[in-house]
């Protein structure tokens, strides 16, 4: 793994033999800097995009029951003041406000909303009242703007997922082309640091996820 490995670097016994050594210096800060960007950034792959689509369906589900209980009071003034007009407009179910896209659950919900608030005078005896038409313009504006959320939170996902994928091909040159090379030199001089950082390198941990299943090339081992 890419953390084991820097962990036996860091290793205060191992460090005192490498901290010397320039290039092996350099190298060891980039395998950290690497390490550190995709443990801060791994988790921001999965966290919103699943989080707000749960958000947009719950606000969804809220906004379309508070219309529809605003939708019955207006319409059942219409009924008795004999408008038929405006009975149609709020006549509804709430499989009818949930169908379709969610911009079209807000506009339904919206057309409600105007059609209660141009009769409102009239409709305190049927249980409409500007309290419960403000919960349901907050309602609407929650949802509003929780509407685009679930598209840019994938894209903004992939794109992080894209940043480590990078992150990930840089540590492996790291460790393949340079670290790996460097620690020939300890294999007969220090031999407990050189087996214990082989043994970190069998596997290079691929954190959020990307790993493609394949054990990196262990470090070269010289001709006898």
């Amino acid at each position: 793994m890419a953390q084991a490995t820097n962990v036996v670097l860091m290793e205060k016994a191992y460090q005192a033999l490498w901290k010397d050594t320039p290039g092996f210096v350099k190298l060891q800060g980039k395998l950290a800097t690497e390490i550190a960007f995709i443990t801060k950034n791994a988790p921001k792959t999965l966290r919103r995009k699943t989080g707000s689509a749960e958000d947009k369906e719950a606000a969804r589900l809220a906004l379309c029951k508070a219309a529809l209980i605003i939708a019955g009071g207006v319409a059942a003034y219409a009924h008795e003041a004999g408008n038929h007009e405006l009975l149609v407009r709020v006549d509804t179910t709430l499989t009818l406000l949930l169908s379709g896209r969610g911009q079209d659950s807000h506009s339904k919900c919206e057309d409600i909303h105007s059609a209660a608030t141009a009769n409102l005078a009239a409709l305190g005896d049927f249980g409409v009242t500007q309290a419960g038409l403000d919960n349901l313009q907050q309602l609407l504006d929650d949802y509003e703007e929780l509407l685009p959320l679930p598209q840019v939170a994938i894209g903004s996902a992939k794109g992080v997922g894209q940043a480590i994928d990078a992150a990930l091909d840089r540590i492996d040159g790291i460790l393949n082309n340079g670290l790996d090379n460097l620690m020939l030199q300890y294999e007969d001089t220090h031999p407990d640091f050189y087996r214990d950082y082989t043994n970190a390198r069998i596997i290079i941990d691929r954190p959020g996820g990307h790993g493609n299943g394949n054990n990196p090339t262990p470090p070269p081992t010289p001709a006898k």
